[in-house]
C-alpha cells in the first residue's frame, strides 16, 4: 500500500510493477482483467465514477510488456467530494487477474488537501539536517496539522480563492458580517432573503450601498442587514495568499520552525515532561513554540473584535 499527498483538483502519477507470487513480472499480454475502485475513505461514496472500472489500459491507467503499471491521476480523483472540508483521504483498490486465475490487489491511497500551506517539505529540509526524502508525506502531514493550527488560532482561512459562497444570520440591528477568507479582494454579489433561498426572489444589495473594511468585514452604510437565520448571501474572492510563496514572511518562518521542531520531537509529542533520573535533568516539550504562537496571535492576523 502506498499513500501520496496531492493538492486537491491536481493531477499525478502512480507507478507499480505487476508482481506474481514468485516474484515474477506479470507482463499486459497476461492479464485477463485490471480494475479500479475508488472511494472517498470517510464517506465510502465513489470517486470519478470509478467503481470496478476496467482500466486495463483504459481510463489513465496503462500497463506494458515489463509489468510496469501507471496511473495518470486524474483531476477529478483528487476533487473533494465534500467543498466545505480542507481534506479527504481517496482510497483505490485496485485488482487484476492474470490468464492463469492467479488474484492481486493493489492499494493505493490519494491524501487531498485544499489547504493553503504556509511551507513546504522542501523549506524543512533547509532547516534540518537530519531529514531525507522518506520523511516527506509525514512532515507535509505536519505542515498540514500547523495550517489548520494556525487558521484556527487566527479565525480565517489562508488559501485564496474566487466564487466563495458564505450565508450569514444577522442579528436584529447588525451593520456588519464577517467572511472566512480575507483580505477580500473583490465582492460579487450580497442578497438578502428572508427564507434563504437567494434565488426566487432576492434583495440585491448594490455596492454602493456597503464598504469593504479590514479583516474581511462587510458593512452596511444606511441601515442593518436583514435579520433572520441564514438570510444573507455573499459571493466574493478573498483569502491571505494564492501560493505558498505568497505568504508573509513571517508566517512562513513560523511554519518551518514549528514543523521542524515537531519532527525533531516526534518521539516525544504529547508529553509535557521527561526526567532522565531522579532529581538531574528534565525536559519540556511544549506544543507550540513561543515565538511562533506570538506570531499567530498578532492582531495582523486575527480577526479585530467588533
Amino acid at each position: 500500500m502506498a499513500i501520496v499527498r496531492l493538492d486537491a483538483g491536481t493531477t499525478g502519477e502512480a507507478r507499480y510493477t505487476l508482481l506474481d507470487n514468485a516474484g515474477a513480472v506479470i507482463p499486459v499480454a497476461n492479464l485477463s482483467a485490471l480494475t479500479m475502485t475508488l472511494r472517498d475513505a470517510r464517506s465510502g461514496s465513489i470517486v470519478n465514477s470509478r467503481s470496478a472500472q476496467n482500466v486495463l489500459n483504459s481510463n489513465g491507467v496503462t500497463v506494458n510488456s515489463s509489468g510496469a503499471l501507471v496511473w495518470t491521476i486524474a483531476i477529478l480523483d483528487t476533487t473533494l467530494l465534500d467543498a466545505t472540508l480542507e481534506s479527504e483521504e481517496h482510497a483505490a483498490e485496485i485488482l487484476f487477474t492474470t490468464t492463469s486465475g492467479l488474484k492481486g490487489k493493489i492499494v493505493h491511497r490519494l491524501y487531498c488537501t485544499a489547504l493553503r500551506n504556509l511551507c513546504t517539505f522542501d523549506d524543512v529540509k533547509l532547516q534540518l539536517k537530519d531529514i531525507d526524502d522518506s520523511h516527506q508525506l509525514f512532515v507535509e502531514k505536519l505542515i498540514d496539522a500547523f495550517t489548520i493550527r494556525a487558521q484556527n488560532v487566527t479565525g480565517r482561512v489562508f488559501r485564496r480563492a474566487s466564487g466563495l459562497v458564505e450565508t450569514f444570520s444577522p442579528r436584529w440591528d447588525q451593520w456588519w458580517v464577517r467572511v472566512k477568507r480575507f483580505p477580500i479582494a473583490s465582492v460579487a454579489s450580497i442578497k438578502e432573503d428572508f427564507h434563504g433561498d437567494f434565488v426566487t426572489d432576492p434583495n440585491v444589495i448594490t455596492a454602493g450601498d456597503y464598504a469593504i473594511e479590514p479583516h474581511g468585514i462587510i458593512r452596511m452604510r444606511s441601515r442593518p442587514f436583514l435579520a433572520g437565520a441564514k438570510s444573507v448571501q455573499v459571493t466574493y474572492e478573498g483569502g491571505l495568499c494564492r501560493d505558498v510563496g505568497d505568504a508573509p514572511a513571517d508566517l512562513h518562518m513560523a511554519a518551518i520552525q514549528q514543523v521542524a521542531f515537531w519532527f525533531q520531537h516526534r518521539d516525544k509529542l504529547g508529553i509535557t515532561s521527561e526526567s532522565t533520573a531522579p532529581g538531574s535533568l528534565t525536559i519540556y516539550v511544549k506544543d507550540i513554540l513561543p515565538g511562533v504562537e506570538a506570531i499567530l496571535r498578532d492582531p495582523v492576523y486575527r480577526p479585530v473584535r467588533l
